[in-house]
């Protein structure tokens, strides 16, 4: 029954926070810019309710993480259980409280809604069914403990089915918010190419934990398909990016209001920067990915969130950045 708590140690790998970039709001041909700028305070202010989320689970993985790596036999397996369901009862009022905002947010009115690349009702649905889908997965964590403590493969074969489910489900989740949030910026722009970098992160996880899950033919082609598909967007998002600097270090410095706004515009853009360099390392480790085994799936699901992880340090730069001039 060890390879159960393999299938859950790989969920908890990859149900990190979305590392989601911000950026201003395009509108499409159908709607005006007022619209379009409305529909992108929306995707913001839902987005950061969905961080706040992810914050209140992230914050217990790593301990989740290490008491699942202690199991070894049944009172290991005991113990990794009352551990864990006093970790996920510390965070259950934060996501609770998280995932009531994202319920109380309204979606934008119609017609306009349905004129939306990702139609905010749907979008809202969608988000209260994977905020749900993790309440289930921390329940099933603690019921896959308790099934291997009391050696009932019945119960942790079904505990373990849920995990590998979710799993997928999860980084399901987090693909619809980078592409919603994509969806709102030119395809010029350098932060639509660094949610690009997001997508093809998550596809490289969901490659993974398909193979961790599916034992099949190594995708090598995918993973070599994924790295150029990595190293064409970062080489976009750098051009992107010197055009905007360009751009931003024309802007008027009349006033003190007007340098600091022109400061906070270019070193916003430097961190960005940042990134696409993140991005190379992304390339990188699909190429070696490609010449893995499924045997190391685990680890490379673990190289991946690093990277995650690294991006949303960056966006946390610019966010704090942003937030100290107000």
């Amino acid at each position: 029954m060890r390879a159960s708590f393999s299938a859950l140690a790989a969920l908890l790998l990859v149900a990190g926070p979305a590392a989601i970039s911000a950026g201003p709001a395009a509108a499409e041909d159908t709607v005006s810019m007022a619209d379009a700028r409305r529909y992108g305070e929306w995707m913001s202010q839902i987005m950061a309710a969905d961080a706040e989320r992810q914050k209140a689970f992230s914050a217990i993985m790593p301990q989740m993480n290490a008491a699942v790596a202690r199991v070894r036999d049944r009172d290991s397996a005991r113990a990794a259980a009352v551990e864990l369901a006093a970790l996920i009862g510390s965070a259950r009022p934060k996501f609770a409280t998280a995932q009531a905002a994202i319920r109380a947010m309204p979606p934008l009115p119609d017609p306009l809604d349905s004129r939306m690349p990702f139609p905010t009702k749907q979008l809202k649905a969608d988000l209260l069914a994977t905020g749900d889908r993790i309440d289930g997965l921390l329940d099933a964590t603690i019921g896959l403990a308790n099934a291997m403590a009391a050696d009932d493969r019945a119960a942790a074969t079904r505990h373990a089915k849920s995990l590998r489910e979710g799993a997928t489900l999860l980084i399901d989740g987090q693909l619809l918010l980078v592409r919603a949030r994509r969806a709102t910026l030119p395809e010029t722009d350098s932060s639509n190419h660094a949610l690009g970098l997001m997508d093809t992160l998550y596809n490289g996880m969901k490659l993974t934990m398909n193979q961790l899950f599916q034992p099949g033919e190594w995708p090598r082609a995918r993973y070599l398909e994924l790295a150029d598909q990595a190293k064409m967007l970062s080489a976009k998002g750098r051009a992107a990016l010197d055009a905007e600097w360009v751009e931003a270090d024309r802007l008027p410095a009349r006033s003190a209001d007007d340098r600091r706004a022109k400061a906070l515009e270019m070193q916003v853009l430097e961190m960005e920067r940042e990134t696409f360099e993140i991005g190379d390392a992304l390339a990188q480790t699909l190429v070696g990915m490609s010449a893995a085994s499924g045997q190391n799936s685990r680890a490379l699901i673990q190289q991946l969130n690093a990277i995650e992880s690294r991006i949303a340090e960056v966006s946390q730069k610019q966010a704090a950045a942003v937030a100290g001039t107000r």
